[in-house]
């Protein structure tokens, strides 16, 4: 029977989670892995038999629960009686058995509601019970254009044989026609651009010059672009800050922590640090109107210091994310493996920002190589639909394998065939890797950086260095953005 005024349940859906704030970060992209079937599955039936997809709930508070699917997209906030109302489908019910317990309280329309939702959200899935499978989106290609080999400082830990040679403008034009012309051969209907080095704005109108170059062949082809410029913002001028807004380029700059915890990394040619010089034009950005993303790096040496980043840069309101240290041939830093600082330090990071809350986009994102707004069967698109383009137009499927070698050049044919052909690193499906087959994370994480696990464990097919510390952090990650949502709304 219907209820006299009855209270009502609490169920908020991460609207943001299907556009969630573009992390733009300095290694290939994560792959988009589509529940292609999903929509299809979606039948609103109060007679059909329902059971539970396969999804993790973390308790916030004694009220409160987070819950994310681990096969689709889904991720909300739910009261403790909603959460009861969806465990009574676990082993199979209609609405009118699971629910009489929630109508009592709620009334029937408000109950049919939460059911009507948990179905359109995948929480629900109806008989024959056939759980969305995941797949890798090849519809959009990423470009690493390193159009300097040559920096202005001297980070530790930089996987770059560094010298003075920039890319040149005949190479770069090469480069933007044939990823168009594999566009356009593959149907894929996005590239993103990343301009990096070395120091990229140290040939800065290559830059603008190719800028200009993409634009014209995607108004021509209709293939869509997004651009970021990665920088470590020491040559940040006005005149580049005015055209990277008036032309509408991304700007990620990285800065490792406050004074001492940055310069331990990032220091000049002098050994002398760059934090004055970073955060002077990162206010500059400000100032002009461009909100840079921060990729913040934690090595052992400067994991103290990440909460005291972190608030310097939500007080400026600043999208971030956290990249963690991965061993490279020419790294000069001396550091630990320490998962239980690295735990400590962003655990007390979250703290932090519980203290900026509400904030309007979501973190699901800033943990290192992981994004939880989406299942993923691969951490990267290394071999798939990742090209790294050297200054001399020579083709890698890793930037962390750029000096290493070589799997083809701007000047043949279809870029992704002679990628997948070609390419040495063994990025694997998560499913494939036996570590990982009975880990709830394992489609955010993917099994991790496969570059890393290879300069660490010598092989592919095993978990990242880092498991540890993804596994300590993801359930504290997912009820720091369900009490972002509850702050929220």
């Amino acid at each position: 029977m219907d209820v006299p005024n009855p209270p009502k349940p609490t169920a908020i859906y991460n609207l943001d989670i299907l556009e969630p704030v573009a992390r733009d970060c300095d290694c290939a992209c994560q792959e988009v892995c589509y529940p292609r079937e999903a929509r299809e599955m979606y039948q609103l039936n109060y007679a059909l038999k329902y059971k539970c997809n396969d999804f993790i709930i973390e308790p916030i508070d004694d009220q409160f629960c987070a819950v994310i699917t681990q096969n689709t997209n889904t991720f909300g906030v739910f009261d403790r009686s909603v959460i009861a109302f969806l465990k009574a489908f676990r082993s199979g019910a209609t609405f009118w058995e699971a629910s009489r317990s929630i109508v009592d309280k709620f009334g029937k329309e408000d109950a049919c509601q939460l059911f009507d939702d948990f179905v359109y959200n995948f929480l629900l899935i109806p008989e024959p019970y056939r759980k969305p499978s995941i797949e890798k989106d090849l519809s959009s290609i990423t470009v690493w254009l390193h159009i300097s080999n040559q920096c202005n400082i001297a980070c530790s830990y930089c996987y770059l044989d560094k010298d003075k040679r920039h890319m040149s403008a005949d190479t770069g034009r090469q480069i933007i026609k044939r990823v168009f012309q594999t566009a356009q051969h593959n149907d894929c209907r996005m590239i993103k651009f990343k301009y990096a080095g070395g120091e990229p704005l140290l040939n800065f109108a290559l830059i603008q010059e190719l800028h200009q170059l993409a634009v014209s062949f995607s108004q021509m082809t209709g293939i869509n672009i997004d651009e970021v410029v990665l920088t470590n913002g020491i040559n940040l001028t006005k005149d580049k800050i005015e055209y990277i807004k008036n032309n509408g380029l991304n700007l990620m700059i990285s800065l490792d922590g406050i004074e001492q915890f940055n310069d331990i990394h990032r220091h000049n040619i002098n050994n002398k640090g760059t934090f004055p010089s970073i955060i002077k034009n990162i206010e500059r950005t400000l100032a002009y109107g461009v909100l840079p993303q921060i990729s913040i790096t934690l090595s052992s040496l400067n994991a103290k210091g990440l909460p005291n980043v972190i608030a310097w840069v939500l007080e400026r309101k600043l999208p971030f994310n956290l990249n963690f240290y991965r061993t490279s041939q020419f790294s000069r830093l001396q550091a630990n493996h320490e998962d239980e600082l690295f735990i400590f330090s962003i655990l007390e990071s979250f703290e932090v920002i519980k203290n900026f809350f509400p904030l309007d986009y979501s973190f699901l994102s800033i943990i290192d190589r992981s994004n939880l707004s989406f299942p993923h069967l691969y951490p990267c698109g290394v071999g798939y639909n990742y090209l790294v383009f050297d200054t001399e137009g020579n083709l890698s499927s890793c930037h962390m394998e750029i000096n290493n070698y070589i799997a083809g050049t701007a000047d043949e044919g279809d870029l992704l065939e002679l990628l997948r052909k070609n390419n040495k690193i063994g990025n694997f499906s998560v499913e494939l890797i036996e570590e990982c087959n009975a880990c709830r994370w394992k489609y955010w994480c993917a099994s991790g950086c496969p570059v890393n696990k290879y300069n660490s464990e010598d092989k592919y097919d095993v978990k990242s260095p880092y498991c540890h510390v993804y596994k300590s952090v993801y359930p504290e990650l997912i009820k720091l953005e369900g009490l972002r949502l509850l702050n929220l709304f």
